[in-house]
């Protein structure tokens, strides 16, 4: 995950024009925290039983 971070990252600057960075770069960081609390919720709703585990 940090090495496709990190890509996604070195990009910013070359395809995003300047004056919209903070932007694009605020919304990479904070979706990045939506999956992460979103798959502890979803791992939390389905169950930690091994068959529900892959619905």
């Amino acid at each position: 995950m940090n090495a496709a971070m990190a890509a996604l990252i070195a990009l910013l600057p070359d395809r995003v024009p300047e004056e919209r960075r903070g932007t694009v770069s605020g919304l990479m960081g904070m979706t990045n925290q939506v999956a992460t609390v979103s798959g502890t919720f979803l791992i939390a709703a389905t169950g930690t039983q091994p068959a529900r585990q892959w619905l």
